[in-house]
């Protein structure tokens, strides 16, 4: 072949290849902005409340054992010794059942924002209470007995919980008393330990939160439901819901669990010995999702950026090929560089107007831009406006690609095949051999 054709060539893809440094200094611009804004989002979880958690319902029986034992000294003489021992006991509820709606909203600081929701929960519970006469040999004193509700972050309870124990009023403070949960809120209930006894636990509580809801199925039947009219869900924990139905107008889902699948009773008795790991990992909720952000849009979009690189200098070397053109590498070059310069456009404009709005935006000012360009540099402002419907299409089918969030994968192969497949359609009859004949010698150089 010509030589001063295939130095153009190599030149060509020396100057593709070279314009993958800026496509991965725009990916590691996103991935700082995205991590500002991370940042921000847990500033504003500092200053209000984080991803929001309830850990369960727990009836606590505080109770101390007294009891003697004999013990043997050095010197062989045996004494009588008052011995003390805590003997608290833990009841979870038999029966639980939450229903909760989340109303969202969003929280802006600066140019960013955060979701936040705000929980109105109905909590029924039925308490077993089993009998616990007082052993021979041991004088038993039982406590206040306390109704402990463990919450993630206190700082989300928005009203003073109202409840009722078999029908009565009981009023909840700040503690969890001997119940194994950091934070969380706690009653004194009627019930007589050592004659046990079934009761009732009707509740109403408004929790905020944000981003997200997770909540432990602390009981031997649980029941949970949640609602909002937020269209992103994403459902969470150990357990998947046994129904769920969510489209535009928001989301519903219920759970439904037994002991027998959660162990919970035994996870909840070493919790209360001080390994709370499988008790904190046993949980079911869900994640207010904000869609596919801009940032996660935008680093798809850079991931096609070699592929319109490679598509555009395509072009202009088939115009140069067969239309006798003379396009130098520095052109080449120029138009790479606006190529490269959407991507960052974009995300700049995506951080302050909607992001349909930000990619329009940037593909009509690279579109016009390399459209105008190529009016000078094609010689025609027929090839020029071919080359600007082309960009528009390229621009027009990742926009599709960037707002799907479950066929992203799909759409983009399947894009790249149909480009591949019109590529070969398009030259499927030049005899790439007699390319240096047929086109212009000044051309070539």
């Amino acid at each position: 072949m010509n030589r001063a054709l295939v130095w153009k060539l190599v030149a060509i893809m020396a100057l593709t290849l070279g314009l993958v440094v800026p496509l991965q200094m725009t990916e590691s611009l996103i991935e700082e902005r995205r991590a500002v804004r991370n940042q921000v989002m847990q500033d504003i979880a500092q200053s209000g409340t984080a991803a929001q958690r309830i850990d369960g319902l727990v009836l606590v029986l505080p109770c101390t054992d007294r009891y003697e034992e004999t013990e043997t000294l050095d010197n062989g003489r045996s004494i009588l010794r008052v011995r003390m021992r805590p003997c608290d006991v833990h009841v979870l509820p038999k029966k639980l059942r939450i229903e909760a709606e989340l109303t969202t909203d969003v929280r802006h600081r600066g140019i960013y924002q955060a979701l936040v929701y705000r929980s109105a929960s109905d909590l029924d519970a039925v308490f077993d209470v089993p009998a616990h006469p007082t052993p021979a040999s041991v004088q038993r004193t039982w406590g206040a007995p306390r109704l402990v509700l463990g919450i993630g972050d206190l700082r989300g309870i928005r009203n003073t919980p109202t409840a009722t124990w078999n029908g009565s009023s009981v009023a909840f403070e700040a503690g969890t008393g001997q119940a194994p949960w950091a934070r969380g809120i706690q009653a004194g209930v009627p019930i007589e330990p050592r004659i046990g006894g079934v009761a009732r636990l009707a509740m109403k509580l408004d929790l905020a939160g944000m981003d997200r809801l997770e909540i432990v199925p602390a009981a031997n039947e649980v029941e949970v439901k949640m609602r909002s009219a937020w269209p992103h869900p994403s459902f969470i924990g150990r357990f998947s819901p046994d129904t769920r139905a969510v489209d535009a107008s928001g989301f519903e889902a219920t759970w439904r669990t037994t002991g027998l699948a959660t162990n919970i009773q035994d996870a909840f008795q070493r919790c209360a010995g001080g390994k709370c790991e499988e008790y904190s990992n046993s949980v079911l909720g869900v994640t207010l999702l904000q869609g596919v952000d801009v940032y996660q849009k935008a680093y798809r979009a850079v991931h096609y950026g070699f592929l319109f690189v490679v598509l555009t200098f395509a072009v202009f070397v088939l115009f140069e090929v067969l239309a006798g053109l003379r396009v130098h590498p520095i052109q080449y070059g120029l138009v790479g560089i606006a190529l490269t310069a959407f991507y960052v456009l974009l995300i700049a404009l995506a951080e302050h107007v909607a992001f349909g709005w930000a990619y329009s935006l940037a593909a009509a000012a690279c579109v016009t831009l390399i459209g105008a360009y190529s009016r000078f540099v094609l010689g025609s402002s027929r090839r020029a406006g071919s080359m600007g419907v082309l960009m528009s299409l390229l621009y027009g089918s990742l926009y599709l690609v960037l707002g799907s969030e479950d066929y992203a994968l799909l759409m983009g192969a399947l894009l790249l095949f149909f480009i591949l497949a019109a590529f070969m359609l398009a030259t499927r009859r030049l005899d790439w051999y007699a390319l240096p004949s047929r086109a212009n010698p000044a051309a070539a150089g």
